[in-house]
């Protein structure tokens, strides 16, 4: 059966269209697990595009990789006007010259991490 609004009705209920069993704070949670891989996937390629040994940890190389998606996005949009994205490319670049500033910072260069703690 169904009401006038065309809604369907069983027992007299009302039932909702379309599915809400949550209240959307399970499509945020998934949200934030879906850039964590992201972040550790890109900040990884990008160590590995460097040679030499990183010490990073695990959260650092998401860091990185989020990092660089997030700069990437916004250098895409400022010069397409909104146009394009990076994708994984554009943020590899920039986590790969976010990598190297950690490095340089550490007083290492191109193929030499420099000291760790710093």
């Amino acid at each position: 059966m169904t009401n006038s609004d065309g809604r369907p009705r069983v027992a007299g209920v009302r039932l909702p269209l379309g599915p809400t069993a949550h209240n959307g704070s399970v499509d945020f949670v998934v949200y934030l697990l879906i850039l964590a891989v992201w972040g550790l996937f890109v900040g990884a390629f990008a160590r590995l595009a460097l040679p030499g040994k990183d010490p990073l940890t695990l959260l650092q190389t998401m860091a990185v990789g989020l990092a660089g998606s997030f700069l990437a996005g916004i250098v895409f949009y400022l010069v397409s006007g909104g146009r394009a994205a990076p994708g994984f490319l554009g943020a590899l670049v920039f986590s790969v010259g976010i990598v190297y500033l950690i490095r340089r910072r550490r007083g290492g260069g191109l193929t030499d991490p420099g000291r760790r703690g710093v």
